[in-house]
């Protein structure tokens, strides 16, 4: 359960994640996997930057919930 971050390296799924999962400069891999969130590749610096920016914002905004 929960979100999963990888930075500079490879993932591969061979079961269930509860979460989104988010590879930075690497690979996602999975034959048989079972994810209920959004899979996100980022291979450039623009879109590290935007997704950095993205992630700071929700934090932010999840201080006043």
């Amino acid at each position: 359960k929960g979100d999963i971050v990888v930075k500079n390296g490879d993932i591969k799924v061979e079961g269930e994640v509860d979460g989104n999962i988010t590879v930075i400069n690497g690979q996602y891999m999975a034959s048989t996997a079972v994810v209920t969130g959004q899979v996100e590749e980022i291979d450039e610096a623009f879109e590290w930057l935007w997704y950095k920016m993205k992630s700071s914002g929700q934090s932010f905004l999840a201080l006043f919930e």
